[in-house]
């Protein structure tokens, strides 16, 4: 039987037998005269408070306050450290480094769930607080924080995540408070944590946040999407597009911010700004193309790249649908279909662009797309692709086009 099985088995049978004695005569002149200290009191007449922990107590209102009657006396815990005293509707936790703080309600059993003190969140560091919207309610913690709304339940919110949405305006933010506990992606690799209005994901120092709150919920499909992105495939891309691409050649962020809008300025598909290294993705789109992940990864190449300027114009987006095709992750009913014959130019399309590349790449040792990908950020606008192609490949970029098209370019792949 678990610690936390034990414990709260324990507190139900006190519960139960100190619950009739709540209310009952006072403490006898041999019970006072036997307090240690001037703030120890023996209530409901039948456990003591003592120390700290009944300095708190008084502090939240004694009997008549959130916790109501001591149900035990106080105990000290397994770490040998802390002490506490458990009430009819929650606890009162001390250590010498966090002093004496009370926990109740849905917290204090989403907290008891968890593994109590022993969990990964630790002892409380203070008490039940109200949240700035007057609705919701937090209990922070050594490891991270609690928060509960009588919409969402109680949820805990730690580490990378809890530090994202905080930079997000917690739950004051875009994406409200949390629906879920932080749980492990389907991808085996990652943590992730549902949101009203979006999902954060973390996975091996990357963190990526999704940002769903533009969409309707009219649009399931797209819903759909923004949580798949969220809890899985935004961290898939990130660990599929940085080897192939960068490799161990310079730095890349550690955080993507994906978010979906609409009208204005909002892009017909998506785009990547390397700035605050955001996709911004329309909802239309993936309500229409709810499995296209290869979307994602092209637009994460983008912001791996991060280039100051593309002088040539389709080398950017050449070598992010290279990574795509790459990752076997072709666009929704293309596939092979797209040929880059007749008047086609690599120069006028995704697709062409990057049955350039990897055509090119294979018919040369070294990995020339990387190598150009390097040589793109260390240039920017003031790259010479096709001197640099030139040099590295000893053949021209018309006659590597026109090879390929010879070998029916086809789709990304030649």
């Amino acid at each position: 039987m678990s610690l936390t099985t034990r414990r709260l088995r324990a507190a139900v049978v006190v519960v139960l037998a100190g619950a009739a004695a709540c209310g009952s005569a006072g403490p006898t002149a041999t019970d006072r005269a036997a307090a240690d200290e001037p703030n120890d009191h023996f209530y409901c007449g039948q456990h003591w408070v003592l120390g700290e922990i009944d300095a708190e107590y008084r502090r939240v209102g004694g009997p008549d306050g959130p916790l109501g009657c001591p149900v035990t006396d106080e105990l000290g815990n397994p770490d040998g450290q802390g002490k506490r005293s458990h009430f009819e509707h929650g606890s009162i936790y001390w250590t010498s480094r966090t002093g004496a703080h009370e926990v109740h309600g849905a917290i204090h059993v989403k907290w008891a769930d968890m593994g109590w003190e022993a969990g990964p969140l630790g002892y409380p560091i203070s008490d039940e607080l109200t949240n700035p919207d007057g609705a919701g309610k937090r209990t922070q913690f050594e490891g991270g924080t609690i928060y509960w709304h009588p919409n969402t339940g109680a949820h805990p919110v730690w580490g990378a995540i809890g530090s994202a949405w905080g930079s997000m305006g917690w739950e004051g933010g875009r994406l409200g408070y949390p629906t879920s506990d932080e749980l492990g992606s389907p991808d085996g690799v990652g943590r992730y944590s549902d949101f009203e209005r979006g999902t954060i994901y973390w996975g091996r120092g990357f963190t990526c946040t999704v940002d769903a709150a533009a969409i309707p919920g009219d649009r399931p499909a797209a819903q759909g999407f923004a949580r798949e992105v969220g809890r899985r495939h935004c961290g898939e891309s990130w660990r599929g597009v940085v080897p192939l691409l960068v490799g161990d050649r310079y730095a890349v962020t550690s955080r993507v911010n994906i978010v979906f809008c609409s009208g204005g300025d909002c892009p017909d598909v998506a785009d990547a700004d390397a700035g605050p290294n955001r996709i911004r993705i329309n909802f239309g789109y993936a309500d229409s193309a709810p499995s296209d992940w290869g979307m994602i990864s092209h637009e994460e190449a983008h912001l791996a790249q991060a280039y100051s300027g593309d002088p040539s114009g389709w080398v950017t987006e050449g070598i992010a649908d290279w990574v795509r095709y790459s990752l076997g992750q072709p666009p929704p009913n293309h596939g092979q279909a797209a040929t880059c014959q007749g008047g086609a130019h690599y120069s006028g399309g995704y697709e062409c662009a990057a049955a350039l590349l990897m055509f090119m790449d294979g018919r040369v040792d070294g990995p020339l797309v990387q190598d150009l990908n390097v040589y793109m950020r260390d240039k920017g606008s003031g790259a010479n692709v096709s001197g640099w192609i030139a040099d590295y490949t000893r053949d021209t970029l018309a006659s590597h086009w026109f090879l390929c098209r010879s070998a029916n370019c086809t789709g990304g792949r030649p």
